[in-house]
């Protein structure tokens, strides 16, 4: 079964607004959806300014420097090239 995290938490409100429901309850309900809450951050890391996009020509010479040189890594390529590792592991694979 799917989760419903709305839904659950318009049936915790609906506890907590009744009257029926014990005090010391409603305060544990009340404490359980404001730990529901989402709270947005700034990402901690962004992406490098000085990475420059995957062109056709850029990940022709990608594939040619990485064929020359099998024991570089992705990573090691991708900041040689200046480019996101991710785009070097598809420029390798023909995927770009």
């Amino acid at each position: 079964m799917p989760s419903n995290i709305p839904a659950a938490r318009a049936r915790l409100e609906a506890l907590c607004a009744t009257h029926h429901t014990p005090y010391t309850v409603r305060q544990e309900l009340k404490k359980a959806l404001a730990e529901m809450r989402r709270v947005r951050t700034k990402p901690l890391c962004a992406a490098d300014p000085n990475v420059q996009p995957m062109t056709a020509e850029l990940a022709g010479e990608v594939r040619e420097f990485a064929s020359a040189n099998p024991l570089w890594s992705n990573m090691r390529l991708a900041r040689k090239f200046r480019v996101n590792p991710g785009r070097v592991s598809e420029a390798i694979a023909g995927l770009r």
